[in-house]
């Protein structure tokens, strides 16, 4: 009842009806909305054709570089001079397949066999090798030392 009271006094009821009949400011233009929405798509599909003939151009080089360094590899094996690195794996491979070239490799081989050598660290708090018993170091030998099960230590 209190809230009412107070409600009519500040004059809230008395503004809640007429907000809705208030006029706004128009900031929406409806013709030119509906031409920027009727020409969002063909913007679309202009950048989706750049972005495939960068993709087709990218690619396309992908398979020059391939082919010339297969085709030195090759040349340099005819001559009979030996043929340093891994092989390289052939453009566009997912993830697991040019894993699966690497490994095919004598050299991919020879470095997944090194994981085994790899020394982790241990996790964890490294303690003294004993809980022996720490002197006072101004205690004689014998005098003063006190025990690791003590409630001072």
């Amino acid at each position: 009842m209190r809230v009412l009271e107070y409600a009519r006094e500040t004059g809230v009821l008395s503004r809640r009806g007429g907000a809705n009949r208030e006029a706004l400011p128009e900031t929406l233009k409806i013709p030119e909305e509906i031409a920027r929405r009727e020409a969002r798509p063909r913007k679309l599909e202009e950048a989706r054709r750049v972005i495939e003939a960068r993709h087709r151009e990218r690619t396309a080089e992908r398979h020059r570089d391939f082919e010339e360094r297969t085709g030195e590899r090759a040349a340099r094996r005819a001559r009979g001079e030996k043929v340093r690195g891994p092989e390289p794996p052939p453009p566009g491979l997912p993830g697991a397949d040019a894993m699966r070239h690497r490994l095919r490799t004598a050299s991919g081989r020879a470095a997944y066999k090194k994981r085994k050598e790899t020394v982790e660290p241990f996790f964890g708090i490294v303690k003294a090798p004993s809980e022996a018993v720490r002197a006072d170091s101004g205690a004689v030998a014998g005098h003063g030392a006190i025990p690791a099960s003590s409630p001072c230590s």
